[in-house]
């Protein structure tokens, strides 16, 4: 009885939250410098926020003001209530922001939003996970592959540990940016592979079904190792094709974690005549700078990150593939450096928009890594 009253009184909470992001409203007490407007969903953005949106693009993009046009301003909540804020741009791009526009989460010029067809109960639960809130049915449901969670008392715990987790990690790196602003001599570095080129505009588009992005991902990893590294005889064509992910999956389940592709790509590698292993981390989950050292080396990694298990094969993550690394250092006074803010471009391995995805580290729950040696 007393769980079944305070699933109750979740989804009332719930409720509550979503019904005043839709009213019309000017609340002075907050932080926000335009507050929501009952507008077919879509609210209103100070030309401040828009300029903060634009630097940011200008600072990671090739960016031209010509191309693109700011065109929707939209709120989103995780499981427990916490806020993020969402801007799209036309005819593509977009970036989120943790709430005041705090901290930047993700970030494209090119990618579509993925909520661009929605514009109430937003549920963001970190990258990839993109969920649309029923308060009738009591479900979220996924807005690129339409999977759904179903809430009930069993597993709505796991979905605000998720969002927790994820919001105690974003105001954690707020915290120790101005404490260490503060404090050292800071600046940025990144790493990138030597060719990013062969990630960014391989197009994988309708390649990932049925929950193979693991081995869309590894796919790219051959890819890459074929053209960039001369081993043209693990791959010939000049452009990746579904051939190339079939190969490597063979009679496997689509859905996988790190070990299950890492165990594909080695009987590839094998099967090619490669004397060189594809290497799993995720025994003990990788740190942020294993990444970083990883593109240094030139070696594109695929990423696994945690999505919520709900109703879910437990080998179901989300897979990117890694192929640049951005981070900011802080410097005291015997030379040490301490690391932070670290942002992976990405290819989601959706369609040829989605190449080019940047990623604060937390938005991510990190699961694991693959990559291929050289």
């Amino acid at each position: 009885m007393k769980k079944k009253l305070i699933f109750f009184i979740s989804m009332i909470g719930l409720i509550f939250i979503f019904s005043s992001l839709k009213v019309e409203a000017s609340v002075k007490d907050k932080n926000l410098a335009e507050y929501f407007s009952n507008i077919e969903g879509k609210y209103i953005l100070s030309n401040e926020k828009i300029e903060l949106v634009v630097s940011d693009m200008k600072k990671r993009f090739e960016y031209s003001e010509d191309e693109i046009y700011f065109c929707n301003y939209k709120k989103m909540l995780d499981y427990s209530g916490n806020e993020y804020e969402l801007v799209e741009f036309s005819p593509t791009g977009y970036a989120i922001y943790s709430k005041d526009f705090s901290s930047l989460l993700e970030i494209s010029q090119k990618a579509i939003s993925p909520y661009i067809n929605y514009n109430e109960n937003l549920i963001y639960l970190g990258a990839q996970n993109y969920y649309i809130y029923d308060n009738l049915s009591f479900k979220l449901t996924h807005c690129i592959y339409d999977e759904e969670i179903e809430l009930t008392n069993h597993n709505q715990e796991e979905l605000m540990s998720f969002s927790n987790k994820m919001n105690y990690s974003i105001k954690k790196t707020i915290s120790n940016n101005k404490l260490n602003y503060a404090k050292y001599a800071s600046g940025e570095e990144t790493a990138s592979i030597s060719q990013p080129d062969i990630i960014k505009y391989a197009n994988t588009h309708s390649f990932n079904e049925n929950n193979n992005c693991g081995y869309v991902a590894a796919a790219l990893l051959v890819f890459y190792a074929a053209k960039a590294w001369g081993y043209n005889y693990l791959f010939e064509p000049d452009s990746i094709s579904i051939d190339l992910v079939s190969s490597i999956q063979g009679d496997r389940n689509p859905d996988s974690w790190a070990p299950d592709i890492e165990g594909a790509l080695n009987d590839y590698l094998n099967e090619k005549g490669y004397d060189k292993l594809a290497k799993v981390n995720m025994w003990h989950l990788p740190a942020h700078h294993t990444f970083y050292d990883r593109v240094l080396e030139d070696k594109p990694v695929a990423l696994f990150g945690k999505v919520p298990r709900v109703g879910l094969s437990e080998k179901v993550d989300h897979v990117v593939v890694v192929y640049k690394v951005k981070r900011n250092f802080y410097q005291n006074f015997l030379g040490i450096r301490s690391y932070s803010n670290y942002e992976f471009t990405t290819h989601y391995g959706w369609d040829l928009t989605e190449n080019e995805i940047i990623l604060s580290a937390d938005a991510i729950t990190i699961a694991g890594l693959v990559n291929i040696h050289k």
